[in-house]
């Protein structure tokens, strides 16, 4: 839709009427009209700023409950967080890993080899 909006604008910028614009692209009026009247209130083809789904979850409020969830008890899960704070555990998971910058238990801990590992374990194989 995008290209179609860029190619309205273009035509329009040239001058002309809005009924050839819908008979040269074969667009609807209504969409030829709207995207006219953006490009009046904005000066270009873009959204409205703001515009979109706002954040209803991803809240300080509660990157704050998890962090201190987390601080408190770090092998506790994320579907417990998200259980017990009536949120998806999908979404605890999100704002641990990009708000938080918290990375799972699982992979913090490391198992290091010996070199007597490392032979009984070339030996077994």
């Amino acid at each position: 839709m995008s290209s179609k909006r860029s190619a309205i604008l273009e035509l329009f910028k040239r001058g002309k009427q809005q009924c050839e614009i819908v008979h040269l692209l074969n667009v609807s009026r209504q969409t030829v009209s709207d995207t006219i009247c953006h490009f009046k209130e904005l000066g270009n083809d873009g959204r409205h700023p703001g515009s979109g789904r706002k954040h209803t979850v991803n809240t300080s409020k509660n990157r704050k409950a998890i962090k201190k969830r987390v601080q408190r008890n770090p092998r506790v899960s994320t579907r417990k967080i998200g259980y017990d704070m009536g949120i998806s555990d999908q979404l605890v998971r999100r704002m641990a890993k990009t708000e938080l910058e918290l990375k799972p238990y699982k992979f913090q801990k490391v198992q290091l080899l010996t070199e007597k590992n490392k032979l009984v374990r070339l030996q077994r194989c």
